[in-house]
């Protein structure tokens, strides 16, 4: 609803409309990567911070658990109640789109290259500059395949062993259909991998594409995710590959 409601809006954004809108962008990828690193119910104490209607509300309902569809159902209401024009309709929008999307959990760089996108492909960089992702995920292939080849030596721990067994009896064949099927969200991924040993992580990442590599170890080096929730992530994604096998 909320895509069409951009893609058919009428309204012709200025560029100091859309200049105007890469803070509220820059302000989703901060609760990105503060829901990544604490979980969601972190924005709960943003709450009182913002003044945004559109912000406001929508952490108030994914905190308290509402079904999306009415969260997405709300934030249309208000937007088209709020009769919202020019740089505020385009912000309002983005606002909702970003609060739906940390719901779904979806892949930090997505997130901020969907949001840049709806400003233009002028702005990716704009909007990514204070963020280390640009610019690392941008690395060329050269560098990449340097740093995969950098893992090497350090054993995984005793209880990921399950996880790395699967990994590594994947086929390139196997592996694909993993990431088509099993892996949702690719930071879990990314913390299952970060108490793995290095053999298993390049037993991933040298079969990537290496953007695709490269925002899964711009996740695995994020910090105060502990070691029960790393294994939470392996749980969840050799269940997700048996659901796969049936």
């Amino acid at each position: 609803m909320l895509t069409n409601m951009f893609l058919t809006t009428k309204e012709k954004f200025t560029d100091d409309d859309k200049n105007r809108c890469i803070p509220m962008i820059q302000k989703i990828i901060d609760f990105v990567k503060l829901t990544h690193d604490c979980g969601i119910l972190a924005l709960e104490d943003r709450v009182a911070r913002e003044t945004h209607p559109i912000l406001v509300t929508g952490i108030n309902l994914i905190t308290d658990g509402t079904d999306p569809k009415f969260v997405e159902r709300i934030l249309l209401n208000l937007i088209v109640s709020n009769e919202y024009t020019g740089y505020e309709l385009l912000e309002a929008i983005i606002a909702a789109q970003g609060i739906l999307f940390i719901q779904e959990g979806v892949n930090t760089h997505l997130i901020c290259v969907t949001l840049a996108s709806m400003l233009g492909s002028d702005y990716f960089q704009r909007v990514g500059d204070k963020y280390f992702l640009f610019q690392f995920v941008q690395i060329n292939r050269e560098e990449y395949t340097k740093l995969v080849e950098s893992f090497t030596g350090r054993q995984g721990i005793p209880e990921s062993e399950e996880f790395e067994k699967l990994i590594k009896s994947f086929n390139n064949e196997q592996l694909q259909k993993f990431f088509r099927n099993a892996v949702i969200e690719n930071y879990k991924l990314a913390f299952a991998l970060r108490i793995c040993g290095y053999d298993t992580i390049y037993a991933v990442l040298s079969r990537l594409s290496f953007r695709l590599g490269a925002r899964i170890i711009e996740d695995m080096n994020r910090e105060t995710v502990n070691i029960s929730f790393c294994l939470k992530c392996q749980k969840e994604l050799i269940e997700a590959w048996k659901k796969v096998q049936e």
